[in-house]
């Protein structure tokens, strides 16, 4: 019988789409187990903000007046489990400050836009 890993982990088992130049490249994140780093952040969380950033940073150059990511647009090429997983992710980054997540109508479009920490 397999022992568990001792600590806190971080269990990843989806695809994040990540912007490229050439358009959209899946990144692959396949039953890895990871301990959470020193800031508490797992592997999973730190990934999206990085995603989200990315977009948010891209919109801001483009000269945007309030950059906002929209949660359907990442998880259009997501089967339904993995956007499951993005969607809690998106969670732990609003409930850590690092974004600010608004849906304007039941069952309407997540905008995610950044927050007081994200900022930062």
């Amino acid at each position: 019988m397999p022992t568990r890993p001792s600590g806190p982990v971080a269990t990843l088992d989806f695809q994040l789409l990540e912007s490229s130049a050439g358009g959209f490249m899946t990144q692959q994140l396949r039953h890895q187990q990871q301990p959470l780093g020193a800031s508490g952040m797992g592997k999973s969380t730190a990934v999206v903000l990085k995603l989200v950033r990315q977009e948010l940073d891209m919109q801001s150059a483009a000269g945007q007046p309030d950059p906002a990511v929209s949660f359907l647009s990442l998880a259009q090429r997501l089967t339904r489990a993995e956007a499951v997983k993005l969607f809690m992710q998106v969670l732990v980054t609003q409930t850590a400050g690092f974004t600010r997540a608004a849906q304007n109508r039941p069952f309407g479009d997540i905008l995610i836009r950044q927050g007081g920490v994200l900022s930062s």
